[in-house]
């Protein structure tokens, strides 16, 4: 029997008869977007002429290609695609060196435009055909990466055009995994070149920017699934906590999991703080405020002191995200506020007051709570929001205010509550 001499080598055909009003010039470009590492090779003839390739080897060799071809020459030196594997996952992404802070950050996607005008090869396969169109772990484009799940038990949609994953929890664990050990890995690597502790964790949050929400300057990445990114990124070790006279530097993963941490807000930690940023050396703040405060070291016997907080840091905010403030304790003198964290056990009212420029918080306690330190003040500003004393006439009308309001517990009494609120203490924020 005669074979056709198309199909003997495989021994398939498949035929797809398309309108004539069908443009056909951007054939190869549309395989190309969609198939990036089939599992067979992929030809494309037209007409007789020489076949084409269609799709790579591997991820890497696609960020490669792209970057050649559009200037950034990828010679290890100033551009560099990196290829790793967690789990079912296997991610693809571009690096470009800094060459004043000697590590490498994630290449952002330039923007619509570039997007428009080029093939970027960002998105999530799933065995070698491209499915998802923006950074891996991403609703929109932000690093330029690439991903390819397989053997994974992954779901998608009906039409089987896009992934659901929302309801692949494992495969986005493995994403973020990669992109954290990545940051960990910088951080590590500027230590060894002789740059101190703090200095790494600085450069950490930098190299970090493109991956998670600034709360400053809400440079708008939007993650899949926020909390998973979140809790995946806390096994950084990006804070700086000291107890008993011993500096540590551990994850936020590590900090969320203590009974008790302390803050100071103070510019004299602050200093110290910063000053241990800028050398190389074994020093504590406990070391050098005890320096200048011979007979007051107020750090003496102060358990798990979190250093280098920073109220913006989502990180940061999730390592005290199971705690609320126990004690707080005022230096007028010193300019100093000392906030204890423990585990959470309904001591505030939290509400959210809108102004004009962002949102803030205010505590008030529900039952007695005695800020030590304070003199006329009816409260304390700090970071994270304004805190009211119990043993103050406004704190009973407060008390009746919001019972009036929350009597029944509705959105539409929260928000008009909050609006109360915001006329009595917007001065305050």
């Amino acid at each position: 029997m005669d074979v056709d001499s198309r199909i003997k080598e495989h021994g398939t055909m498949v035929k797809l008869y398309v309108r004539n009003d069908v443009d056909m010039t951007t054939l190869e470009r549309d395989l190309r977007k969609w198939i990036v590492i089939p599992e067979v090779p992929v030809y494309l003839t037209m007409k007789g002429e020489d076949k084409t390739r269609i799709g790579y080897d591997s991820l890497k060799e696609a960020l490669v290609k792209y970057l050649n071809e559009t200037g950034r020459t990828v010679d290890g030196e100033k551009y560099d695609v990196y290829e790793e594997t967690e789990g079912s996952v296997t991610i693809a992404y571009a690096v470009r060196h800094l060459r004043y802070l000697s590590d490498w950050c994630l290449m952002e996607v330039n923007g619509i435009q570039e997007r428009k005008r080029l093939q970027v090869p960002v998105g999530t396969c799933v065995e070698g055909i491209r499915v998802e169109f923006t950074t891996p772990g991403y609703k929109g484009c932000s690093i330029l990466a690439i991903a390819n799940i397989k053997n994974s038990k992954y779901q998608t949609n009906v039409a089987r055009s896009a992934i659901e994953l929302d309801g692949n929890s494992s495969v986005l664990m493995e994403i973020y995994d990669v992109y954290q050990r990545y940051i960990q890995e910088q951080m590590d690597k500027l230590e060894t070149l002789g740059y101190s502790k703090s200095w790494a964790l600085a450069e950490g949050r930098y190299l970090m920017k493109p991956l998670v929400e600034d709360t400053i300057s809400k440079v708008a990445v939007e993650p899949i699934n926020e909390e998973t990114l979140t809790q995946r990124m806390a096994k950084l070790r990006c804070m700086v906590v000291e107890d008993n006279g011993t500096r540590s530097i551990v994850s936020a993963e590590s900090v969320h999991e203590m009974t008790e941490v302390n803050i100071f807000e103070s510019k004299m930690t602050q200093a110290a703080e910063y000053l241990l940023k800028e050398i190389k050396c074994e020093a504590t703040i406990n070391d050098l405020i005890g320096v200048v405060c011979t007979e007051d070291n107020f750090l003496n016997g102060v358990k798990n002191i979190v250093c280098n907080y920073d109220a913006n840091n989502i990180l940061h905010q999730y390592a005290i995200s199971n705690k609320e403030v126990s004690a707080i304790l005022i230096s007028h003198k010193q300019r100093r506020i000392k906030l204890t964290y423990t585990l959470k056990n309904g001591i505030w009212y939290e509400f959210v007051l809108r102004n004009r420029r962002y949102p803030s918080l205010l505590y008030i306690p529900k039952n007695k709570f005695i800020i030590e330190g304070l003199e006329s003040e009816i409260g304390v500003k700090t970071y994270r929001g304004v805190y009211i004393r119990s043993d103050v006439p406004i704190y009973e009308y407060l008390l009746k205010m919001i019972e009036v309001f929350i009597k029944e517990e509705t959105d539409e009494n929260r928000l008009l509550l909050e609006v109360f609120l915001g006329t009595i203490f917007g001065d305050y924020f």
